[in-house]
């Protein structure tokens, strides 16, 4: 990782085969990993031009997402396409240092599609993804 970027965990609608990659172009892919913590959601939300579209708000789960280093032009980008979103830092499962994440303001989800078959919770009912359908 250079100094003029960033590591950032994606969980959604950027990860490789989603609509949104695309914007990942020019940002080195490094694995897919967990969320350290079991302290998010994964919903669905709904009512927006692109639909459904994930939001990882605070909650009881790991999500499994896909790390990238990403240049500071590229994170420009992403900020201004991730406006809902407020950009933290994150602890991930054998990740040192902190990755960023785009965390949905919650007051805003108000628009949840339940029982969505694009979020998918593992067989020990503790880690969510969200996949392709």
């Amino acid at each position: 990782m250079s100094e003029n970027s960033k590591l950032i965990f994606v969980y959604g609608t950027l990860k490789k085969g989603f609509h949104l990659h695309h914007y990942m172009n020019g940002a080195k892919f490094i694995d897919t990993v967990s969320t350290r913590e079991a302290a998010y959601d994964l919903e669905a939300i709904g009512g927006e031009d692109v639909s459904p579209f994930p939001a990882m708000i605070p909650g009881r789960y790991h999500i499994t997402g896909e790390l990238y280093d990403v240049p500071d032009k590229i994170l420009r980008v992403l900020d201004k396409l991730e406006w809902r979103y407020q950009r933290i830092e994150l602890m991930l499962q054998d990740i040192v240092p902190p990755a960023f994440f785009y965390l949905y303001d919650q007051k805003k989800v108000t628009n949840t599609l339940p029982n969505n078959p694009m979020v998918w919770l593992d067989s020990l009912g503790k880690t969510k993804t969200w996949i392709i359908l």
